[in-house]
């Protein structure tokens, strides 16, 4: 039996153990195969949720190409009462995590890690542990940082905030492909998390999108689709760079950088050079969509008045250029 079919005969088995011990079918895992594609995405759902919160995303996910994998962590599914009573760890349910990542790996070549809330929590975590093995990953409304102790009798709280505090922790760690998708008005999670977790993962190959009036069901609702493409925009962007350049048509400045989501907003790392006509730079960028300033006598910054303009979630106004 070939690696793929014994990755396949593991999810299958997988499945049946959950539906012996009663699971509802659209709680089960799921599995979206594309053999004409190696990059598989494994989603990880969040707490006292199930994988039926993700399918939706990843039969859109899958539609564009990728295999995608919703695991169903341990104690969950089934019998809540269980994680209330002290029955399942955090350790437990990223265990699970490691078995379906395990079964993904025979199906693919490629690996990013999607998780919801507290399954991003975990995503984080896998990230840490397996660097060599994972491709990215993908962190949707997760918090990263506690200041929360919960009482003693909330027990599945205390894993909650257990994984939590592990994440703070650890995340400086992080030295892969991080997209942070996130709310601006999450009231569960807050957004300051999102920031959190941007700023302190070790990896430059990083992007934090914010979304208005999503709250906390980002990516299982109306906006799907969004977050379909922008999930597919962050995979693609780590493909062969192409060189790309960009003009500012003002004399009568004495500097021009070039500022944006390239660079993490550095306002002085990127000098332009002026021609005698014009500033101009040429970098080299990936296929993706990204936002940019000019940063005028190293204190103004301007947007590009003959490029694209874009609303932040914080109200701002922003150039944005897309690179195919």
């Amino acid at each position: 039996m070939h690696n793929y079919e014994q990755s396949l005969y593991r999810f299958k088995a997988l499945k049946d153990k959950h539906r012996q011990h009663n699971v509802l079918e659209s709680d089960l895992p799921f599995l979206f195969e594309n053999r004409n594609n190696e990059t598989g995405i494994l989603l990880l759902h969040g707490s006292e949720a199930t994988p039926c919160n993700s399918v939706e995303l990843a039969k859109k996910l899958s539609d564009k190409g990728y295999t995608t994998l919703g695991t169903l962590l341990h104690g969950h599914g089934v019998h809540p009462e269980e994680l209330h009573q002290g029955r399942v760890s955090w350790k437990d349910c990223y265990q699970s995590a490691v078995e379906s990542f395990r079964i993904l790996q025979g199906l693919v070549k490629n690996i990013y890690i999607l998780g919801s809330s507290f399954g991003g929590s975990l995503a984080y975590l896998m990230g840490i542990e397996f660097e060599d093995e994972v491709s990215g990953i993908i962190a949707v409304s997760a918090p990263s940082y506690s200041n929360y102790n919960p009482v003693n009798y909330h027990n599945w709280m205390k894993q909650v905030h257990s994984t939590i505090k592990a994440v703070e922790h650890n995340i400086h760690n992080l030295n892969i492909p991080v997209l942070i998708l996130h709310g601006a008005d999450d009231k569960s999670v807050k957004v300051k998390q999102a920031f959190f977790a941007y700023e302190k993962v070790r990896t430059e190959q990083k992007k934090l999108v914010l979304y208005n009036q999503i709250g906390h069901s980002l990516g299982f609702g109306f906006n799907t689709d969004e977050v379909t493409v922008d999930i597919e925009n962050f995979i693609k962007s780590y493909k062969e760079p192409v060189s790309v350049r960009f003009e500012f048509h003002f004399r009568d400045v004495d500097s021009v950088s070039l500022a944006g989501e390239f660079n993490n907003w550095n306002g002085s790392s990127l000098p332009m050079f002026f021609d005698g006509e014009k500033w101009r730079i040429d970098i080299l960028l990936a296929p993706g969509r990204y936002q940019y300033k000019f940063v005028i006598n190293n204190q103004k910054w301007l947007n590009d008045p003959s490029g694209e303009q874009v609303y932040t979630p914080r109200g701002e106004i922003n150039s944005v250029l897309s690179v195919d």
